[in-house]
């Protein structure tokens, strides 16, 4: 199951043919190598634009939000079993 965390974190990343990839991620003073995306969506709340990603990062889970507007990070969720 999902635990909640909302904290802003810091990501790092590559364009590639205009796509922005999601490489590492820094959380609780430790970076995480992103090795695959499993999901990416694009979102409207309240006519914020944001897109949601999905992350494997070995073998944690991490859901990640980024704020199109606002240009910033949130680790929304983190996957434990």
């Amino acid at each position: 199951m999902f635990t909640s965390i909302n904290e802003r974190i810091a990501v790092i990343g590559v364009y590639a043919c205009g796509v922005f990839l999601p490489k590492k991620m820094n959380w609780n003073r430790q970076e995480y190598r992103i090795d695959e995306i499993t999901m990416k969506i694009d979102s409207k709340k309240s006519g914020l634009l944001t897109r949601i990603y999905s992350v494997r990062s070995g073998t944690q889970i991490f859901r990640l939000e980024f704020d199109r507007l606002q240009e910033t990070w949130t680790l929304l969720e983190v996957w434990c079993e």
